[in-house]
């Protein structure tokens, strides 16, 4: 018997030579706070994950002020869900999710696709304001009107990280998008668009036309069901300095043969 107890003596004491050594709270706590705020937000890896159990008060109040990035799309089953109440209580729940959001993370994705906001735009450009590393912005489908796209241009000129922005089937109009034309070169990183199905006037083709030219590395541009037509299509000649450009949605405008020689001229 005392033999056996020799030989399991030396594994026991290796076992607890290897083991980790814990950082105390407060120790870990003064440690995270000496990280910037900006190295969490720039070398946080994607899809990884902080998990605290049992953890210090003081160690909860620094992950907190890490703000790290966040991907926020809406739940279907949320909107479709008569039990949380009508759409427009849905709507301020959001809100009020959002704002608590954005003085805790960096907000890099917003999916807010057929949220029906039309009356609540000043409150998302609110929002947008405080989300300087939103990179993927969705807002198809929410019926916001000219008015509203002038709000929105008021702050996307501020999101200089923005390298995707949906504002399909909405009716942003001839003054929304005269408005978006005049901040969209300030996005230099934007490479998707889609303004599709928004009444894009006569009048504002040639302008956006030439703004996004000088959008060098836009790849993807979904200008479909705008009703150009084809003595309007020259308005997009310009494209043809989009050395990136890979993708281009031009359908359901009525551009027929004499309107692709003017979009794209030999």
């Amino acid at each position: 018997m005392a033999t056996a107890e020799k030989k399991r003596t030396p594994n026991t004491r290796q076992s607890t030579e290897t083991q980790p050594a814990l950082l105390a709270p407060d120790a870990f706590a003064a440690a995270l706070a000496g990280i910037p705020s900006e190295d969490w937000s720039r070398t946080w890896a994607a899809n990884r994950t902080i998990a605290l159990r049992r953890t210090s008060k003081k160690v909860r109040e620094e992950v907190d002020k890490m703000r790290l990035p966040a991907v926020v799309c809406l739940s279907r089953s949320f909107w479709d869900d008569s039990r949380n109440g009508t759409g427009e209580a849905k709507v301020q729940f959001v809100w009020r999710q959002l704002a608590a959001m954005t003085a805790r993370c960096l907000i890099t994705t917003l999916a807010l696709p057929k949220c029906d906001i039309r009356e609540n735009v000043e409150q998302l450009a609110g929002l947008l304001a405080q989300c300087p590393a939103l990179a993927h912005l969705d807002l198809r489908s929410n019926n916001i009107p000219q008015e509203g796209a002038c709000e929105l241009a008021g702050v996307l000129g501020q999101c200089s990280a923005l390298t995707h922005l949906n504002l399909g089937r909405n009716r942003i109009g001839e003054l929304g998008t005269g408005r978006l034309a005049g901040v969209l070169a300030q996005c230099s990183l934007l490479a998707h668009l889609d303004l599709s199905m928004n009444f894009i006037g006569c009048a504002t083709l040639e302008i956006i036309g030439g703004v996004l030219a000088e959008c060098t590395v836009l790849t993807h541009l979904n200008l479909s069901g705008n009703r150009i037509g084809n003595s309007r299509a020259e308005s997009f000649a310009a494209l043809g300095r989009c050395t990136a450009l890979a993708h281009l949605d031009v359908e359901f405008n009525g551009i027929g043969p004499a309107g692709a020689e003017r979009l794209a001229p030999q």
